[in-house]
């Protein structure tokens, strides 16, 4: 809620409403670029680059000292001058992209903010490992209840959790451009416009194996909550014959069908 009176008696704690969430400790407006919410804090990034978080702090997932009040947004200031793009609010941490590709985590018990290292992928067998893909920049990054996964510049996707160390999963002659995560679940869309989607789990050995969402085609977008999962798909109208260069109807047989004229 990010502060304000309490919900109305009869709301089950919940506000029935839209309200202005106040960034009173803010010097001067703040313009919001994107926002990121879970089901404890939420996240706000504006159009200097600064992070502001507000909710349950109880872990560091605002950026904060467990023990300082969140109750309405505070600025992460421990990012100091990066400037961050997008943010993304898992169960009790967070995660944002600077302008520069780089991610950087947050929660967790861990107040400040870490930066991930995505590690280039091993070169393919058969060719020279200083020839192995460029180092990877994040396009995409999405939280769920304990993982976080970021869809990268070499068309791959980066899973960590708390421990922050990166695994990839890749999808054959396929690129991700987008994402999402729910509680357990990572869902990716691709560059031809399919979707997969994979479950988390962190035991050993654990290899996630995505599959693809049957009858889905021209998944423009995916979004997700904890039971159900929602996608865009972009609508192809058929084109319009155009009448560019057609020959003019016949003046006469045009007079008989309006009427003959007079």
């Amino acid at each position: 809620r990010g502060g304000g009176p309490p919900p109305p008696a009869g709301s089950g704690g919940c506000v029935l409403s839209p309200r202005r969430v106040p960034f009173g400790a803010a010097k001067g407006a703040v313009e919001v670029a994107t926002v990121a919410t879970s089901d404890g804090h939420a996240l706000a990034a504006d159009r200097a680059g600064g992070v502001w978080a507000w909710g349950c702090n109880g872990r560091g997932q605002c950026g904060q000292p467990a023990s300082v009040d969140c109750a309405r947004p505070r600025r992460v200031d421990s990012l100091g001058d990066t400037r961050v793009g997008a943010v993304a609010a898992g169960g009790a941490h967070s995660a944002g992209i600077d302008a520069g590709g780089r991610v950087w985590c947050w929660g967790n018990d861990a107040a400040a903010p870490q930066r991930l290292k995505m590690p280039a992928e091993e070169a393919p067998r058969g060719i020279r490992a200083h020839l192995r893909r460029g180092k990877p920049l994040a396009l995409k990054v999405a939280c769920g209840f304990a993982h976080t996964a970021a869809a990268a510049t070499t068309g791959a996707v980066y899973l960590w959790d708390g421990e922050l160390r990166p695994r990839v999963v890749r999808l054959p002659g396929e690129s991700v451009v987008s994402l999402c995560a729910s509680r357990y679940t990572t869902y990716a869309v691709t560059g031809t416009g399919l979707l997969y989607s994979w479950s988390e789990h962190w035991h050993t050995n654990h290899t996630p194996k995505p599959t693809l969402v049957r009858g889905m085609r021209s998944v423009a977008m995916v979004a997700a909550a904890e039971q159900h999962c929602a996608a865009l798909v972009a609508v192809r109208r058929p084109p319009v014959a155009s009448l560019e260069g057609a020959a003019p109807p016949d003046t006469d047989e045009a007079e008989e069908e309006g009427g003959g004229g007079g």
